[in-house]
């Protein structure tokens, strides 16, 4: 039997992954929107600093509920692997490229300066001389890494670990990511949860944040990138096999504000619209809910997905941004502390609430679902 496995994420879970962001983020301020960060009035620094602090004490709180395990843990126990992977890697550019700076720097990670699983994370950024860059430049040689399915680029939105890989009751589903370069955070994500461990890889885009499971059933969001593809692909009998979901609801997700906001093209994640919060509740930003449509694997029915939700749950009300985008833990809801009014709406409901600060982290656009990977529950988390 497959060591990850989720049927459900409102079980209380035994095992999340999470990574505490680090040096990686920094590249985000000098071009906010193409790194999908929102604009900062502080240094990286600064930023950094108030991240990692908001981070550390979620963490610590987190540990009270179920383990949790973080991506630099997973780092150091495979750096032997890993520096083969980065020599393979800083080969085939170096042999490829044919661009005099890409050349330098990839020749001096080679001298082994440098630790492998900080070069797989920072990207060339972790190279003192070429941090200090101007960014114009920088942002070309970042291009030209594209043809290498950007190796060397930093990893600055690593810690939405639940982008990265997606549980499914048989196990592990590697995701393809909207934005082509956050491909590498799938990548490695296998290679630290190791490949046997994987049911099933997506041919069409679909990340974490569009998937979560309720009771067997995956909710599953289709964006503008993977539209009508990624539907044929849920709605297949290999998904459906290799998975071991026993049904499938499709939510096609508005797209209020066009393609400029959001790299994949679409402004929305389905967990940045709703999150199964309990068993049988839903915590919904129910403007956004009502402007989506729910389409059924089993019976072909399409119907409002605010009326479809309305039949299997009860709803609460998110009132706040990312309010309804929190790690579910089996009764109770770990949710952002300034999302005031929807925590009050689920104490209201009987869901007693553990309020974690994330107020800088939420700056990359997520909120504590997307910063947690639920790996499996807490009843087989005992056995392993």
């Amino acid at each position: 039997m497959n060591a990850y496995s989720c049927r459900c994420e409102t079980e209380k879970p035994g095992m999340l992954l999470m990574h505490r962001p680090g040096n990686e983020i920094k590249i985000s301020f000098f071009n906010p929107e193409f790194w999908g960060y929102e604009s900062a009035r502080c240094r990286p620094e600064e930023m950094l600093e108030s991240c990692r602090s908001e981070h550390d004490y979620a963490v610590q709180r987190l540990r009270e509920e179920c383990d949790v395990v973080l991506v630099g843990d997973l780092l150091e126990a495979r750096k032997p692997e890993l520096e083969k992977y980065v020599e393979e890697m800083a080969r085939e550019v170096y042999d490829k490229a044919g661009d005099d700076a890409i050349r330098r720097a990839v020749c001096e990670i080679g001298k082994g300066r440098y630790n492998a699983t900080d070069i797989l994370v920072q990207g060339l950024e972790i190279i003192p001389w070429f941090y200090g860059k101007e960014y114009r430049k920088k942002e070309k040689i970042y291009s030209l890494l594209a043809r290498f399915r950007d190796a060397f680029v930093p990893m600055n939105q690593l810690y939405f670990t639940q982008d990265s890989v997606i549980t499914a009751p048989n196990g592990l589903v590697k995701p393809k990511m909207a934005m082509k370069r956050r491909n590498r955070e799938a990548d490695l994500m296998e290679i630290l949860l190791g490949s046997g461990a994987y049911c099933y890889s997506f041919k069409s885009a679909c990340e974490g944040g569009d998937f979560t499971m309720n009771d067997g059933i995956a909710l599953v969001g289709i964006g503008m990138v993977g539209g009508d593809t990624c539907m044929s692909e849920i709605f297949g009998d290999e998904f459906m096999e290799a998975t071991g979901v026993r049904d499938v609801v499709a939510f096609y997700e508005p797209d209020i504000m066009g393609a400029a906001p959001y790299p994949s093209g679409n402004l929305m994640h389905l967990d940045t619209i709703m999150q199964p919060a309990a068993h049988g509740v839903l915590l919904a930003n129910i403007a956004m809910l009502k402007k989506c449509t729910a389409v059924e694997y089993k019976t072909g029915k399409q119907t409002n997905a605010y009326e479809w939700a309305e039949k299997n749950f009860e709803i609460i009300p998110a009132e706040e941004y990312l309010g309804m985008n929190g790690i579910p833990l089996g009764g109770r809801f770990a949710s952002s502390a300034d999302a005031k009014q929807t925590n009050y709406n689920l104490q209201r409901a009987g869901i007693e609430v553990l309020e974690l600060p994330a107020a800088n982290l939420k700056k990359g656009g997520g909120n504590w679902h997307c910063m947690s990977a639920y790996l499996m529950p807490a009843a087989e988390a005992e056995l392993a």
